[in-house]
């Protein structure tokens, strides 16, 4: 059988006793089959107690078959919202076994969710009810449908539509698996090592603006300013306080020699 996701084929009371060995055979190419512990149960009640001769010589077949088959009987089951409680309930024995089953093939799609399971039954509203559960993995056909798809290859519409979605819920659930990954990776990353934007710098002009030079010819009259100025002042201070001393200073620096005044003379007076 060409399919892209492992099946799992779940059998009720109504596809066994529907069949026969080399169908059963048939089936067991298909996919993993499996029945219900409920299902097992009733097929061997029915091999001593059938109401009918032909079921009863059926569910005895199965159960030479089953042995050497590699069929499973699985004790799965798991509750759902829209399937009735068991509980409290006045359900009939073939009700309970109906419920069963719906429970079992629930339990079977919810442990195996990328498995493609498949009710097999005869019972249109037991399959109505599976598909009534909307699980992405989830669906039903007859006997009838079965047969011809092991024969012919060609899957039944609800099958390939149900592998569509399948197909579909595997998209979405790898994209959120990549989106969370890379956040993942994001918040893993040391900060230096994060790709950042990289932004280019402005090339300096080449003549520099005047308001660029403004502030700094500004500072530099500031500086000038107010080193020489303290510093005449100091000096002119000193030379009117103490006139030698800054006298013999200004001569130990090598400077030009500062001249004095000449004194005052009174004209000498001449006698015409």
């Amino acid at each position: 059988m060409s399919s892209s996701f492992p099946v799992r084929l779940i059998f009720d009371v109504s596809a066994i006793v529907a069949g026969k060995t080399r169908e059963w055979q048939e089936f067991s190419q298909m996919g993993t089959c499996i029945l219900p512990q409920a299902v097992w149960s009733e097929l061997e009640f029915l091999c001593d107690r059938a109401s009918e001769p032909g079921t009863e010589k059926i569910a005895r077949e199965f159960t030479r078959f089953y042995p050497e088959s590699g069929w499973q009987v699985s004790s799965l089951k798991a509750s759902h919202a829209s399937l009735p409680s068991a509980k409290g309930e006045d359900l009939s024995k073939q009700a309970r076994l109906t419920l069963a089953v719906a429970k079992c093939v629930y339990g079977v799609a919810e442990t195996y969710p990328n498995d493609l399971v498949i009710l097999i039954s005869n019972q249109q509203p037991l399959i109505n009810q599976v598909k009534s559960l909307t699980v992405p993995n989830l669906c039903g056909i007859t006997v009838a449908a079965l047969l011809q798809w092991s024969r012919t290859q060609q899957r039944p519409a609800s099958v390939t539509a149900q592998m569509q979605d399948m197909k579909g819920m595997g998209r979405v659930a790898q994209r959120s698996a990549n989106v969370s990954s890379k956040v993942a990776a994001d918040s893993n990353t040391p900060a230096a090592n994060r790709s950042t934007p990289v932004t280019k710098p402005i090339a300096p002009s080449s003549y520099p603006s005047s308001s660029s030079k403004t502030p700094k010819l500004n500072g530099l009259v500031m500086t000038v300013l107010g080193v020489i100025l303290p510093a005449i002042v100091a000096l002119g201070a000193w030379y009117v306080l103490q006139p030698s001393s800054f006298k013999k200073f200004w001569g130990q620096m090598g400077l030009p020699g500062m001249s004095e005044k000449p004194a005052l003379r009174k004209p000498k007076s001449t006698n015409k």
